[in-house]
């Protein structure tokens, strides 16, 4: 029980990071691209490194969840991670590009662990664990737009926002260690069965629903990834926003992420899923089309709250009901959910940068508002193939 209560802690804290360290880079990218002369949009292309490795580690990772010592790949991620950060920090551009390769691997190993971790640990609560989880990355990205907006303001750069980073990943690292596990799920040892060894393709066999569901959670984080990484650009190009202010409405918006994960957790509970996925998503798509037209901080601020609203519980919604269509705890579905998320990441920094540099960053952020009209069609449909859901 101790190491249980352990172990779900490390997954919220390891989000909690993770959610830190994802949503400060639409912070820092300015301040990243003056650092070297560059224009943001191309900077933006440099980030395709990290997400790809990011989007390899979390499909290899898949295989590998009820194999290897988990214990071992959390700090393997760790160590890529701190391996990292210190490129990022030495002020040469190639060694920045370079780091990008063990950051990416290692939050696509961080982003798949704790799911994993959560779903074993708690099979018939999956929504709300999954649910608090994602309430800890959004705490996280709460927290890390405004502190490193003030911070940047008050004269700090971001390379000692990002080397004082390496305090926490420490801590996390130690905490780790104390906790006694290895594997969860079935064990390497145990032998497949004769149905399994008749048909190994049989069992990979998901729904077309799951299917809709997979390209509905990469077209999410498409949209969500594009606002985060590009609207305080936006703001701050826009003479009524400083960068405390631009990296406020950031904050506020990842503020009612975590607000509307907590709030929903026992909505989503009498809605079913389906339903509650596209309430969330026409939420959204009412209220962030506003904010690219209005230029006041009195409006921009409030729209950015319901546009959080309407993100908030997307994600474990989106899992949940993928993870339903099944036998709710299949490793390899849960995997390729999470795969399509950092494939969506993927997707997003390119083709969002192309617009930013050749365009303008207004163009990019029409994209989000694309990706969740596409994700309220693919829901849609996925009524019409599956109209009942077993929980």
């Amino acid at each position: 029980m101790e190491s249980k209560r352990a172990l779900t802690w490390l997954a919220y804290l390891i989000y909690f990071f993770l959610g830190m360290a994802l949503v400060s880079q639409g912070v820092f990218i300015i301040r990243i691209a003056h650092s070297y002369d560059m224009h943001v949009g191309v900077l933006g292309y440099f980030f395709f490194i990290l997400v790809f490795c990011q989007a390899l580690a979390t499909f290899v990772d898949g295989r590998f969840l009820e194999k290897v010592n988990l214990k071992l790949q959390i700090l393997a991620a760790f160590g890529c991670l701190a391996a990292g950060y210190l490129l990022a920090v030495t002020d040469v551009f190639p060694l920045l590009v370079l780091g990008m390769v063990p950051v990416g691997i290692a939050y696509g190993l961080l982003l798949d662990i704790p799911n994993h971790i959560l779903i074993n640990l708690y099979p018939q609560d999956r929504f709300a664990k999954l649910n608090i989880l994602n309430f800890s990355f959004s705490a996280g990205g709460v927290v890390a737009p405004i502190l490193a907006g003030h911070l940047l303001a008050f004269g700090k750069s971001w390379q000692e926002l990002v080397a004082a980073s390496l305090l926490v990943i420490g801590a996390l690292a130690v905490y780790t260690w104390r906790i006694p596990f290895s594997r969860l799920g079935g064990s390497p040892a145990d032998p497949p069965s004769s149905e399994s060894r008749k048909s190994p393709f049989r069992r990979r066999t998901w729904p077309f629903t799951v299917w809709l569901i997979i390209f509905g959670m990469g077209f999410y984080i498409v949209s969500e990834n594009v606002l985060s990484l590009w609207i305080v650009y936006f703001l701050e190009s826009n003479d009524s926003y400083g960068i405390p202010m631009a990296s406020s409405a950031l904050t506020i918006f990842w503020l009612f992420i975590a607000l509307g994960r907590f709030a929903f957790n026992g909505v989503a509970n009498l809605i079913p899923l389906p339903y509650f996925i596209m309430a969330s998503t026409l939420l959204a798509l009412l209220s962030f089309p506003w904010v690219l037209a209005v230029s006041s901080p009195i409006l921009v601020l409030p729209l950015m709250a319901v546009t959080g609203l309407g993100y908030a519980s997307l994600y474990a919604s989106l899992m949940t009901y993928g993870l339903s269509q099944t036998d709710g705890r299949d490793p390899k579905l849960m995997s390729v959910i999470v795969l399509a998320s950092t494939i969506g990441g993927l997707l997003a920094v390119p083709l969002s940068s192309y617009f930013v540099h050749h365009y303008d960053v207004s163009y990019a952020l029409w994209i989000a508002i694309g990706m969740q009209s596409a994700l309220f069609i693919v829901i849609l449909l996925s009524l019409a193939t599956a109209p009942a859901l077993d929980e």
